[in-house]
């Protein structure tokens, strides 16, 4: 056997292995999380979705998307909220994943060849490229004042993890955090979780829906709230 190729599936062989390794450990973490943070559950993640519009009815705000692809639920809050003032930000590369998310979702999907979606409303904008790059740039122009619904539906760890951490100087009591995909895992859950652990932000459980698929968490008062989600 070509001894190159050998060493290859060796790696392979181990990387999968550190894989199923870490998959087992965040499984049983993610049924102790989940006996420790009790969510109100909702039927679907349309009604989940407007539940979160619904706290800020009639009011302006600043919605952040994460992973826009097509544009279906950014449109849709662009529809919802009338405010002339709200301002609508997706964030995505459109160039596809940065890397393997899970089995059949190879590096480059989600792609649309770089063009965003058309969304004809001048109170919605796109910054097109990696969150590391265009989300400081955007938090560079100043505080934004107005209530926060960030929607984090980045399926990777990394990249999850790094708009928790950098939005996380910018939130305030009451903005609101959607995470999609939340039963992977090894991908958001992890991320939150881990973003959790540092004790930056008191967030507190607010609605979920399909057995935890996806969740909503609100910026806690304060530290000592009740109800503060647990690591």
């Amino acid at each position: 056997m070509d001894p190159i190729r050998w060493l290859l599936g060796v790696v392979m062989s181990s990387r999968a292995l550190v894989t199923l390794a870490w998959k087992a450990a965040y499984v049983g973490k993610f049924d102790r999380w989940n006996a420790a943070n009790r969510f109100p559950e909702i039927a679907g993640r349309r009604q989940l979705h407007e539940h979160v519009m619904n706290l800020f009815a009639g009011q302006q705000i600043t919605y952040l998307e994460f992973g826009v692809h097509k544009g279906e639920s950014l449109r849709w809050w662009v529809e919802g909220n009338a405010h002339p003032r709200s301002r609508f930000v997706g964030f995505d590369s459109f160039a596809g994943l940065p890397e393997t998310w899970r089995k059949g979702f190879p590096k480059g999907h989600f792609s649309t060849g770089g063009v965003p979606p058309e969304i004809d409303d001048s109170r919605c904008e796109f910054k097109v490229g990696w969150f590391q790059s265009t989300l400081p740039r955007l938090l560079r122009e100043g505080d934004i004042t107005t209530p926060i619904v960030a929607h984090l539906d980045g399926d990777l760890y990394s990249s999850t993890l790094f708009v928790l951490f950098a939005l996380a100087p910018s939130l305030k009591t009451g903005d609101v955090l959607i995470l999609d995909d939340f039963t992977n895992t090894l991908h958001v859950f992890r991320a939150l979780t881990d973003f959790t652990a540092a004790g930056l932000l008191p967030l507190q459980p607010l609605v979920t829906n399909e057995a935890m698929r996806r969740i909503a968490v609100r910026v806690a008062p304060a530290t000592d709230a009740p109800g503060v989600l647990l690591p």
